[in-house]
C-alpha cells in the first residue's frame, strides 16, 4: 500500500494558502509523485514562511484556487493510494 505525506502553510490569519504533497510506495518508499500547490488569493495575504513558498528547485508549482487544488490533490490520492 502506498502512503501520501502532506505539508501545508498558513497565512497570518491561519488559512492554508501552500499544500506540498509526497506520495510514496509503501514497501520500498521510494517516491512515486509529487505536488506542490500554491493557494490563490490566500497566498496574497502572506504568511511567516511565505518567502519559501517561491522555490527555485521544483519543477512545477500549480497555483489555483481553493477547490481546484484540493480537486487535484483528490485525484492523485485516488490514482496512486
Amino acid at each position: 500500500m502506498n502512503f501520501a505525506v502532506i505539508d501545508t502553510e498558513t497565512t497570518w490569519s491561519y488559512k492554508v494558502m501552500f499544500i506540498g504533497i509526497a506520495i510514496a510506495d509503501g514497501e520500498t518508499q521510494e517516491l512515486i509523485t509529487a505536488g506542490y500547490y500554491l493557494i490563490t488569493p490566500e497566498c496574497k495575504e502572506g504568511g511567516i514562511y511565505s518567502d519559501r513558498l517561491y522555490m527555485k528547485d521544483v519543477d512545477e508549482i500549480l497555483t489555483s484556487n481553493r477547490a481546484s487544488v484540493l480537486e487535484e490533490i483528490r485525484r492523485q490520492l485516488q490514482d496512486k493510494t
